[in-house]
């Protein structure tokens, strides 16, 4: 979105307007249609794909307002999934902020240690990103360190 210079941060109250929102969907909607993606949603209905959301981010279930009020939002059109999930992130406050910006910043950790062909190897395909989402449970409460990284990539690669 910085590249192509769209500044958007819904909790400022910013919104989205002609080519900026194309832009917008068109970045956002790239990873909702991605094979890793429909790998993780396929086969869930839209309620079920909401809450996915909320657990993979928040580390907890969506509540019963906040889900009638995006099943809504996908009921007419107005959010695909992907966007319902960009929207959230962007949204988080109170606690849900704090898990998203430790799992991001596990992540990112995690992402840049991935340095070598070997680490590369063994981190591609679905097992890849299975063991990515499974090691990244258990960072929403604390950030992980380097040495965590370091030897869950090292149970990754000799696997």
């Amino acid at each position: 979105l910085t590249d192509n210079e769209v500044n958007y941060a819904p909790r400022r109250e910013d919104s989205l307007t002609g080519q900026e929102r194309v832009i917008y969907n068109d970045i956002v909607n790239q990873f909702g249609n991605s094979e890793e993606a429909e790998r993780l949603f396929g086969d869930l209905n839209d309620r079920e794909k909401l809450n996915r959301v909320y657990q993979f981010a928040f580390d907890r279930n969506g509540d019963e307002e906040g889900l009638n009020f995006w099943q809504q939002q996908l009921d007419l059109n107005n959010v695909t999934v992907a966007t319902f999930a960009m929207e959230v992130a962007l949204g988080a406050q109170n606690e849900d902020i704090t898990v998203l910006n430790n799992k991001i910043a596990s992540a990112d950790l995690f992402s840049e240690s991935i340095n070598t062909e070997a680490k590369r190897d063994a981190y591609s395909g679905s097992s890849g990103e299975i063991f990515g989402r499974e090691w990244l449970d258990d960072f929403g409460d604390t950030i992980s360190t380097q040495a965590q990284v370091d030897s869950a990539l090292t149970d990754l690669v000799n696997a």
